[in-house]
């Protein structure tokens, strides 16, 4: 089974979208810096509920190298690629793009929200593909009409 350490924003989104379901049937893992900024977001009560249940699940030690550092990224992403350094086993579910482009000079292997709904199609947990990214998208998560037209023709 496929690991993962997951960041903040995907996890804020599935939880708005009611679709965190998908995160319990994987194997996966948030780092510290992920759970005290969720915890600290004011508006992002789903996600302070799922972070409080998956408490088990925290990544409590990583070691952020001078380099990672230098590349000026949000302590929840720079925590989340920290992570996927220490263990080459894990998958990394990033959106940002400045994140995405630093886990790949790492090596690291990425995903991101709406890879996630793939994987949930392909398991079964979920049965409209359409109906999960317009969800996503109404509860704030950025994604451009390309994009979504692109996965609509492609499904």
């Amino acid at each position: 089974m496929q690991k993962y350490v997951i960041n903040a924003s995907p996890i804020i989104s599935l939880s708005k979208a009611g679709l965190s379901n998908i995160l319990d049937s994987l194997d996966f893992y948030i780092p510290r810096d992920v759970f005290e900024e969720i915890q600290n977001d004011k508006y992002a009560d789903e996600a302070k509920q799922f972070v409080q249940k998956n408490k088990n699940k925290l990544i409590q030690n990583y070691t952020i190298s001078d380099d990672l550092f230098n590349w000026g990224l949000g302590k929840g992403e720079t925590s989340v690629i920290a992570s996927a350094i220490q263990d080459k086993d894990l998958i990394a579910i990033l959106d940002d793009g400045k994140a995405r482009k630093c886990a790949k000079l790492y090596n690291i292997q990425i995903t991101g929200t709406i890879g996630l709904i793939f994987i949930a199609k392909e398991l079964g947990l979920i049965v409209d593909l359409n109906e999960s990214i317009y969800l996503l998208k109404r509860e704030g998560l950025y994604l451009s009409e390309k994009l979504i037209q692109s996965i609509i023709q492609n499904e």
